[in-house]
């Protein structure tokens, strides 16, 4: 059975009632949440991910990997056209390893930032929001997962990219000075205009996008200065919007990616209860009670 209604300009077609039905058939559900609706040129859009096993008993599911075809992210503009996957993609799944199992009624999630994975521009280049964006206008967001050879879908998401306009336009200068000059191999120079539109436009939807790009800019490299740059970036991220989808994103980079600050599972467990202790009720406060039951289960 198909909806059909009219939002942000254009019509939407959406299969609701046989696509929620065929997932539950499954014992699986798919979820896509947008953390708004109206997103700034260059603005980070992140969705949140997630599987809900309905049934009562176990799955065995494999992890959201968007490199691979059993699990997407669909976005279209208002007049239909796909925007593809920047990365690599593979049709083979990984190997069993890379499979969990989900227990009735729960849960697992993961937030995917849609610019650096579909919007237009080079592939070396995704990870900068001023050179890897969506145009202005209208769109939409599906995701789908294969599991035991069925495909499910989530509902359809909407959202739109605006211009900036006023104080926003002048913190996007200083994003885009900021690229020109990491694109340089001018870093400190670069995480020096960052601060500057940090301490300048705290009101701005850029603001949490400098934050990113700062600890983004350091993220390959090996170097403890650039890797204590990047850390302190993504934790003052945390600090500053702990129930943010962004949080989840500057975390991952501290546990990943500062292995020369993070050396021990002792260090990271460190953080991650004193993240708890900080920010009850937030969403950091989750992922951290997430990360330190992984750690304890290795334990």
């Amino acid at each position: 059975m198909k909806i059909a209604f009219m939002r942000c300009g254009f019509l939407i077609s959406i299969v609701v009632i046989s696509q929620m039905m065929f997932a539950q058939g499954t014992g699986l559900l798919i979820n896509l949440v947008l953390s708004k609706q109206e997103f700034l040129v260059g603005e980070p859009i992140f969705v949140e991910i997630s599987l809900v096993n309905t049934g009562n008993a176990p799955i065995q599911i494999r992890r959201f990997y968007l490199g691979f075809d059993y699990f997407k992210i669909v976005v279209k503009d208002q007049a239909g056209n796909e925007y593809p996957y920047g990365m690599h993609r593979s049709e083979v799944p990984p190997d069993s390893t890379a499979s969990i199992k989900l227990q009735p009624h729960d849960t697992i999630s993961r937030v995917v930032d849609l610019l650096p994975l579909l919007g237009k521009g080079k592939y070396q280049l995704r990870d900068i929001h001023t050179r890897t964006f969506f145009e202005p206008g209208s769109y939409t967001a599906q995701a789908s997962y294969v599991n035991d050879k069925n495909r499910i879908y989530s509902i359809i998401g909407l959202f739109t990219v605006m211009k900036p306009r006023g104080r926003d336009s002048k913190a996007y200068e200083f994003l885009v000075r900021a690229t020109e000059l990491e694109l340089a191999l001018k870093k400190d120079r670069a995480g020096a205009v960052l601060d500057s539109l940090i301490q300048e436009f705290p009101e701005s939807a850029y603001h949490i996008l400098a934050f990113i790009q700062k600890f983004k800019m350091y993220e390959w490299s090996n170097g403890q200065s650039d890797q204590e740059q990047g850390y302190k970036a993504a934790l003052s991220l945390i600090e500053s919007y702990p129930s943010s989808e962004a949080a989840d994103i500057a975390l991952t980079h501290i546990m990943v990616r500062a292995d020369r600050l993070m050396k021990t599972p002792k260090e990271r467990k460190e953080l991650l209860i004193k993240l708890v202790k900080e920010h009850p009720g937030t969403r950091i406060e989750k992922q951290a009670k997430a990360g330190l039951k992984k750690i304890e289960g290795v334990e």
